[in-house]
């Protein structure tokens, strides 16, 4: 509990693999975190994990994910919410007392039940690509928006530059 509380210039966090829970707020008011990717083994996260993270624009949950906690983006803007996994009893504070209206990405059985608890886009999760340069091939600008060659709209526009595969 309380992990990392108030780590003001704690910017990324790299995870045991083995990792299974992570308990509530965890991350308070660490305000310089931008973004977070779960390892592979992640089942379960307390409350207000990332309650008042205000630099926090990216969090990618596993396949392995089947509940997260409470209220756990208060206080966030949000650009991007990843959650490859079917979460058992999805809490309808999860996105309240947010500062922004996320993209989520979620499986497609779950769509309707994310569109009811956020004020977002909720979208299916083959549409996600991730934006790190070495994972995005070709993207194309249309209306503001990026996109693969696949046609899937990606999550944020890529940080720099472009990487082309020949």
């Amino acid at each position: 509990q309380n992990t990392f509380q108030r780590c003001s210039n704690l910017e990324e966090v790299f995870f045991p693999s083995s990792l299974k829970t992570i308990e509530e707020l965890a991350f308070h008011r660490c305000t310089s975190l931008v973004r977070v990717r779960f390892p592979d083994k992640l089942e379960e996260t307390g409350n207000m994990l990332f309650h008042s993270c205000t630099s926090l624009r990216m969090v990618d949950f596993p396949a392995s994910i089947r509940k997260i906690g409470d209220l756990s983006f208060y206080g966030c803007a949000l650009d991007t919410v990843v959650i490859r996994g079917k979460i058992e009893n999805v809490s309808e504070s999860l996105f309240q007392e947010m500062h922004s209206s996320p993209e989520i990405f979620v499986p497609t059985s779950d769509i309707s039940m994310y569109t009811l608890l956020n004020q977002g886009s909720v979208h299916p999760l083959d549409e996600y690509v991730p934006n790190a340069i070495d994972d995005v091939n070709i993207i194309k600008m249309a209306n503001h928006e990026c996109f693969d060659l696949s046609g899937r709209r990606l999550a944020m526009p890529p940080a720099k530059g472009v990487y082309i595969d020949s």
